[in-house]
């Protein structure tokens, strides 16, 4: 049998040379990727927890359950891995992954009764504003209001501080000017929305502030039969 040619040790090298320069650069940003991904969610509760009145026993859940997949498919993922190969494994659980992430987009909120779609519209134009009772520096029109919830367009003047105890959640879009809550500014089309218990805090900027507010609505939110 003809003898196998020991590889020199140049050849060696070269070999690692371009391994280490062309595929452990890659492998390393995949890395840091893969930790980001596990990690995010640590960086989403600065605000997430706060914005959505979360405790930190539901947080704590929710972020175990994440790490559940993969605690439970790691392994079994790996042997596939191993039997299929790279080529016809990492692909498609890629396109797979991808796939899932956007059928996100086809999630719908469902916080209104289905038999509640009456439409009601209103020239705001010609409706003059009043001061609110009790309210310092804040001047309201009075939209829609009944049992289930109460619709207003309201005008802050300028530095105005806004307390407001919703009992059954709030909403709340910019319509002109601009406020400051819980650190952050809301500019013009800005949409905050409070879950039931929640407490609203916020001060108008400069040039005073123009919002419309629906209140009351989401303590009645029930999920669709079917």
């Amino acid at each position: 049998m003809p003898e196998r040619s020991q590889p020199s040790s140049a050849f060696e090298k070269a070999v690692y040379r371009r391994v280490t320069w062309r595929l452990i650069p890659f492998l390393f940003l995949c890395y840091i990727f893969a930790y980001i991904d596990r990690v995010n969610v640590g960086f989403a509760k600065l605000q997430m927890q706060q914005d959505l009145g979360m405790s930190d026993t539901v947080y704590g859940t929710g972020a175990g359950i994440f790490f559940l997949g993969y605690f439970f498919f790691e392994i079994p993922c790996n042997m596939a891995l191993q039997k299929i190969g790279a080529k016809y494994w990492l692909g498609p659980i890629m396109i797979v992954w991808g796939v899932v992430s956007g059928c996100t987009m086809f999630v719908k909120l469902w916080q209104f009764d289905p038999a509640d779609r009456a439409q009601l519209r209103l020239d705001t134009g010609t409706m003059a504003p009043r001061d609110a009772k009790g309210r310092d520096g804040v001047r309201l029109v009075a939209l829609f209001k009944d049992a289930r919830e109460d619709v207003r367009l309201e005008q802050w003047e300028a530095d105005a501080a806004i307390e407001l105890e919703p009992e059954g959640g709030l909403e709340v879009l910019v319509l002109a000017g601009g406020f400051r809550e819980q650190g952050e500014t809301f500019a013009p089309q800005s949409w905050v929305r409070l879950p039931v218990g929640a407490r609203f805090s916020a001060r108008a900027g400069s040039e005073g502030c123009r919002v419309w507010i629906k209140e009351g609505h989401l303590r009645h939110v029930q999920a669709p039969e079917g």
